[in-house]
């Protein structure tokens, strides 16, 4: 009987053990995945404004999420929330392992009524890339006109586009290029100047030199 009492105390003991391992290596596998995956969002910009959609609501956020800590990736919410509507924009930079970046333009972004019909158009740009060359970051001006979007989209110029013109002895646009665009025509034309004000990677061209260079075109 003792031999037998002994065998359970060990089976138990052995059981007991054998329990908090696992325990322990559960909790251990929770903190690894823990450490290899943080998300950080973040409200960048907001605005509010009212018209004959009433109240409008604004908010731009930045998300950012480091997987494995080698690669990150970069998300942008664009949302407008009025009485009538609820619009959201969604874009991002995944899992680019060469120089990226994603960024709200916010001096670009402008109130308008052109149509005059009290209701506001939202214009407003990001530029982003991934890119392992020198070649200009995508620039996207974005329209939200009567709870409906379009944009314009196209890459913009940089150093090196001025680098590579002096080489060949031309003479450098300093803009970029418009490759989409799927503006309304009562629209075009403003939305056309400010994706060329924003066109130059790092800077900002004056107005007046839009004006030329667009009305040359």
């Amino acid at each position: 009987m003792k031999h037998v009492y002994y065998k359970i105390i060990i089976a138990i003991l052995l059981s007991s053990c054998n329990s908090k391992k696992q325990e322990s290596e559960k909790k251990t596998a929770v903190l690894k995945i823990a450490e290899i995956s943080t998300t950080n969002r973040k409200l960048i910009y907001d605005s509010i404004w009212k018209d004959d959609f009433g109240k409008n609501k604004f908010k731009v956020l930045r998300e950012e999420d480091d997987e494995y800590q080698a690669l990150t990736n970069i998300k942008m919410i664009f949302s407008l929330t009025n009485e009538k509507n609820t619009l959201e924009l969604i874009d991002s930079v995944s899992n680019c392992p060469v120089e990226f970046h994603m960024k709200l333009l916010k001096e670009s972004i402008k109130l308008t009524d052109l149509n005059q019909d009290n209701k506001k158009e939202l214009l407003f740009a990001y530029a982003y890339t991934c890119r392992g060359d020198m070649i200009g970051d995508t620039l996207k001006v974005v329209i939200i006109e009567n709870n409906k979007i379009s944009s314009i989209k196209g890459i913009r110029t940089n150093q090196m586009d001025e680098q590579i013109a002096e080489f060949e002895k031309r003479k450098a646009t300093g803009f970029g290029k418009i490759t989409e665009s799927n503006v309304p025509d009562y629209l075009k034309d403003t939305a056309t100047k400010l994706w060329l004000k924003h066109s130059k990677e790092k800077s900002i061209k004056s107005d007046f030199e839009v004006e030329e260079f667009h009305n040359s075109k």
